[in-house]
């Protein structure tokens, strides 16, 4: 979360906005080393063929692209908007045009693969990204178009679904929302809710006294053996 509210880019993203929530995810560092191996095997080959310069040089700039482009999935959440960044391509989402919000486990089989995807089972795009363990929020909203689905992986699908669904609440949605720390008797330290489980905890864990019975048998034992 501490690279997501660094990140230069997020903060030109939301402007003036206030920030609900920031999420920055980066590919796992086993999609690099396969990049390596994939780079290595190519220049290797154009070595042993003695072939020229020029191929190579497309391949890095191909690779340069795809690199720029995809190295990183940013997302937003203001009062306003819905911020979704694969490197420099994504939605800019009205809160007020959402219709449908909620954390789920998604299928890559669905999607074919991983980056920006579109699936023909539903119509659904996906923004996701190798390392989510099959993890998204789903958002339903408005275009010109119609209704367009969007699935966009996520480390903590729940909290970016809640920041979403509170936003849309605020803007006049009929949103059923959990309830916040007000409602459950929190204070601003968190310090009520573990207050209120320390009884359970202590009762729950609390050794019980040993039975009369079980207490004797020692000394019934050691008599027998006398």
């Amino acid at each position: 979360m501490s690279d997501a509210n660094q990140d230069p880019y997020l903060q030109y993203m939301e402007g003036t906005d206030e920030v609900l929530h920031r999420q920055k995810m980066h590919w796992p560092w086993y999609f690099y080393l396969l990049l390596g191996v994939v780079f290595s095997i190519g220049l290797g080959a154009l070595f042993a063929a003695a072939a020229p310069l020029l191929p190579f040089l497309l391949m890095l700039a191909a690779m340069a692209i795809i690199f720029t482009t995809f190295y990183a999935l940013r997302v937003s959440v203001t009062q306003d908007h819905v911020f979704v960044q694969y490197g420099l391509l994504g939605p800019k989402i009205r809160v007020e045009d959402i219709v449908h919000c909620e954390a789920e486990d998604y299928n890559i089989l669905k999607y074919g693969g991983y980056g920006i995807r579109y699936s023909v089972v539903d119509g659904s795009w996906a923004f996701n990204m190798m390392g989510d363990k099959g993890k998204a929020v789903r958002i339903h909203y408005k275009t010109a178009m119609g209704i367009r689905k969007l699935v966009v992986s996520s480390t903590h699908p729940l909290l970016m679904a809640d920041a979403i669904n509170r936003a849309r609440h605020a803007k006049g949605h009929d949103v059923d929302l959990p309830p916040d720390d007000a409602e459950l008797g929190l204070g601003d330290d968190f310090q009520a809710l573990s207050d209120a489980q320390t009884p359970l905890y202590e009762e729950h864990f609390t050794p019980s006294e040993p039975k009369e019975e079980e207490a004797a048998q020692p000394a019934t034992t050691t008599a027998s053996k006398t």
